[in-house]
């Protein structure tokens, strides 16, 4: 993992995170997947309780023993931070993101017919988050997600789906 971030011009804040990882399953003993992913952020504070930020994200998923699983996934993000207080704040994130499946077709009316078109998925998601510094050491953060995907696979809306998610 690589973490960068470095003042720009009038308040604007860039952040760079670049990471890599690679899981196996003990019983295959091979490699199961691989993922690279990278977000660009520009942070803007108007003043000390309000920062808007607009970013890319980008990820990249590799299965060497199933390739039609193989996934590139782009969201756009904005996200509004409230400093509630020095040690108190809250978040709200909008995603819209792009997912498409290179060598996957999307099922037809059934699921072993295909369309001619590739898989695509567009994903729809809102978060809001509270987070607390409790000590100098402690942090903790809750957070709830909404997300809604939308595929172009037509049968029984296969990959359509909404999920909340709460950590």
């Amino acid at each position: 993992s690589f973490n960068y971030k470095r003042p720009m011009f009038r308040g604007v804040l860039l952040s760079f995170n670049y990471s890599f990882d690679g899981s196996g399953y003990s019983e295959l003993n091979e490699l199961t997947n691989l993922l690279n992913h990278t977000r660009l952020t520009f942070d803007k504070s108007f003043n000390k309780y309000l920062t808007l930020g607009l970013g890319y994200d980008f990820s990249s998923f590799y299965y060497p023993q199933e390739r039609s699983s193989d996934f590139y996934f782009h969201k756009g993000i904005m996200y509004l931070r409230h400093n509630i207080s020095k040690k108190i704040h809250q978040q709200v994130t909008w995603e819209e993101g792009w997912k498409n499946y290179p060598n996957s077709l999307a099922y037809a009316h059934s699921l072993t017919t295909y369309q001619e078109d590739e898989r695509l998925d567009l994903r729809h998601g809102v978060e809001h988050s509270f987070g607390a510094n409790l000590t100098k050491k402690l942090y903790v953060k809750f957070r709830t997600k909404y997300s809604k995907n939308d595929s172009n696979s037509f049968y029984q809306d296969y990959h359509d789906y909404q999920s909340m998610d709460y950590s």
